[in-house]
């Protein structure tokens, strides 16, 4: 059986950027839902003069922003539903072609879905305990 091989998030981000049209419609990174934004000055709330209801051109976002847009958040969402529809077209298990992948993946009881665990950020604590029943 063939493997499924998705890009690195460095390729992915890349590939996005070079290859969404500037045209293209994304989410206001400034805008939280409620059509309101931080003052860069003062801090306080005031209406999101950068989108309209929310949306701006791929092209008004400066590079650093566009970068951020595709977050390893929206990798994962991605790699998933390719994941999920190479499991379909195998007649296999979407949680083995995400492992083979080398991918950690678990059910969230609540939602019941298959989600990509992110990976465990060791802490000096983590060494320490390794030390001591080493």
């Amino acid at each position: 059986m063939a493997r499924f091989r998705p890009l690195s998030y460095e390729q992915w981000r890349d590939h996005m950027l070079a290859n969404t049209s500037p045209d293209e419609l994304v989410e206001c990174l400034e805008w939280h839902g409620d059509q309101m934004t931080e003052c860069c000055e003062c801090g306080s709330e005031r209406e999101c003069g950068n989108c309209d209801d929310g949306r701006v051109t791929l092209a008004e976002l400066n590079p650093s922003q566009a970068a951020a847009y595709f977050s390893r958040h929206r990798y994962e969402a991605a790699v998933l539903s390719d994941g999920l529809a190479w499991a379909r077209w195998c007649n296999t298990e979407p949680a083995e072609v995400m492992t083979a992948a080398g991918f950690l993946v678990a059910s969230n009881v609540r939602t019941r879905r298959l989600e990509i665990v992110p990976p465990i950020r060791w802490t000096a604590r983590a060494r320490n305990y390794e030390a001591l029943t080493a």
